[in-house]
């Protein structure tokens, strides 16, 4: 070990052993499953649940935090946010249509009371604000 590897820190995440172990792979199995739901189902974001899902991964499973960033579904977008903590601005434009088509058509056609209305225009635009400050990946990355 050189002398300069004590300088650095330590980026690594902490491994979980025994039962935490196995809870973190039992709750990133559940976390995949909601974020395939959500593929399908509008108003339920895939992506949060597989990104929490390579959280307990990366510290309890090395194979299936792998296979779910080599995933056709999620996979560039998990090591886009966990290399580089941006994502692409073409994702990003993604996320905010779908935010406001599904929203609109909600307000717009649902029977629902006015005031569920006006709840659904509130978080639309708190949604649309978060994923508005997220970084964007430079064109050369």
């Amino acid at each position: 070990m050189a002398a300069d590897d004590h300088d650095q820190p330590d980026t690594r995440p902490t491994v979980y052993r025994g039962l935490k172990r196995v809870l973190a792979i039992g709750a990133g199995l559940l976390l995949v499953g909601i974020g395939i739901i959500g593929i399908f189902v509008p108003g339920l974001p895939a992506t949060v649940w597989f990104l929490m899902a390579s959280y307990l991964f990366a510290r309890s499973s090395e194979r299936l935090h792998k296979k779910l960033r080599n995933s056709r579904v999620a996979g560039r977008l998990l090591v886009d946010w966990e290399d580089h903590h941006a994502i692409r601005r073409s994702t990003k434009l993604r996320a905010i249509a779908l935010v406001l088509v599904f929203s609109s058509l909600s307000i717009a056609f649902a029977p629902i009371p006015a005031p569920s209305k006006i709840g659904i225009a509130v978080l639309a635009g708190i949604g649309v604000t978060v994923i508005g400050r997220l970084a964007v990946l430079p064109v050369d990355v």
